[in-house]
């Protein structure tokens, strides 16, 4: 069975027959609310603890101000996620293995479940992550070659 924070919501319109009072909890929450974002993500983006997340939603969802959403997102291709992976265990050892993991669990992603319009912010986040100016640069330069038509 699924878990809850692996789904999409979206805000909706609000029903502005009746007077709604939101708190900050709330505000924040919408705030960060994005139908590409799974709620996991939008739990972390909205720094908020789990309990007060359950909370906060809830009431966001008993008032219809959020609504589930089938996503539309491609995510890229686990051929090109090993890709990158290889060219930095080749240029650091098996540091790169990690590091392609740690930037993935940074941004709120798992290595298959990367959204192909983060692939950017994905390649910036593993060569933030290089230790060396050389080898960044070679990791970079590598990446726009392989990135074009991204």
């Amino acid at each position: 069975m699924a878990n809850l924070l692996d789904f999409h919501f979206r805000r909706t319109r609000a029903d502005t027959s009746n007077e709604i009072t939101l708190d900050r909890d709330m505000l924040r929450l919408l705030a960060a609310l994005d139908e590409r974002k799974t709620l996991r993500q939008v739990m972390t983006d909205a720094e908020m603890t789990p309990a007060d997340f359950k909370q906060t939603f809830s009431r966001l969802y008993n008032l219809r101000l959020v609504e589930k959403v089938e996503p539309n997102i491609s995510y890229l291709n686990p051929a090109f996620i090993n890709d990158v992976k290889s060219d930095l265990v080749d240029l650091l050892g098996p540091l790169g293995e990690t590091l392609i993991e740690d930037a993935a669990s940074e941004m709120g992603f798992s290595l298959n479940g990367i959204p192909t319009t983060g692939a950017w912010d994905f390649i910036e986040r593993v060569a933030e992550m290089i230790p060396g100016n050389k080898e960044t640069s070679a990791f970079k330069n590598k990446m726009n070659n392989k990135m074009k038509g991204f």
